[in-house]
C-alpha cells in the first residue's frame, strides 16, 4: 500500500498557498503567474497521486481509464514541475528586468515539455513508461527510469545559473532558490 497522507498535506498546503496568494492581489507580472502556476501544478501532482494511488490499490477493470489517466496526470506534473521551476527562477531573476529570458529557453523548456506529454500519455499504448498487467498491477515501463533525465538536466542548469549569477541575487532569494531546488532534487 502506499503512503498518501503527505500528498493530502500538500493538497492542503498548496490551497493555502492559493488563497494567501489570491488575497495579497500583487501586481500582474511573468514572475507572479509563474509561481502560481507552481502552486496550481504542485496540487496537481498530489492530488492526482491521491487518485491514482487509490485506484491502484482497488484495481477494478471498469476503473483501467481513470487508473492509467490519474497515473499519466501524476507523472506529467510530477516531471514537468522542474521545467517551470527554471521559467520561474528566470523571471525572478534582477537581469531579467534588464534583458528578457532569450525565447530559445522557452522553445527548449516546452519541447521537453511536449516531448513528456506524449511519452506520458502514450504510454498505455507503448508500456514504454508504466501500464496495468492483465492482473491490474501497476508496472513501470522499460524506459520509466528516463522520465526523470530531463528533470535532472534542467535543475541542474537552474543551478549553474544560479551560481553564476550568485551576486545578482540578495541573500534570501539565492536562499530560498538553494531551498527549493534541494526539495526538487530530493523529489526527483
Amino acid at each position: 500500500m502506499y503512503d498518501i497522507q503527505y500528498d493530502f498535506v500538500s493538497c492542503f498546503f498548496m490551497i493555502i498557498l492559493m488563497i494567501i496568494f489570491l488575497l495579497r492581489r500583487s501586481c500582474p507580472s511573468r514572475s507572479n503567474s509563474c509561481y502560481f502556476f507552481i502552486i496550481i501544478l504542485n496540487f496537481i501532482t498530489a492530488a492526482s497521486n491521491i487518485v491514482s494511488t487509490y485506484l491502484i490499490s482497488y484495481p477494478n477493470a471498469n476503473n483501467l481509464f481513470w487508473m492509467y489517466a490519474s497515473s499519466a496526470l501524476f507523472l506529467f506534473s510530477y516531471n514537468t514541475t522542474a521545467v517551470y521551476f527554471f521559467l520561474y527562477l528566470e523571471t525572478v531573476n534582477p537581469l531579467h528586468v534588464v534583458r528578457q529570458t532569450p525565447r530559445h529557453l522557452y522553445t527548449i523548456a516546452y519541447t521537453i515539455i511536449g516531448v513528456e506529454a506524449v511519452a506520458i500519455f502514450s504510454s498505455p499504448w507503448t508500456k514504454l513508461f508504466f501500464y496495468f498487467d492483465e492482473n491490474l498491477t501497476y508496472l513501470h515501463g522499460n524506459l520509466f527510469t528516463f522520465l526523470y533525465i530531463p528533470s535532472i538536466i534542467i535543475l541542474a542548469f537552474a543551478v549553474s545559473v544560479l551560481f553564476r549569477q550568485r551576486l545578482e541575487f540578495n541573500n534570501y532569494q539565492f536562499g530560498m532558490i538553494l531551498l527549493c531546488v534541494g526539495i526538487n532534487a530530493a523529489a526527483i
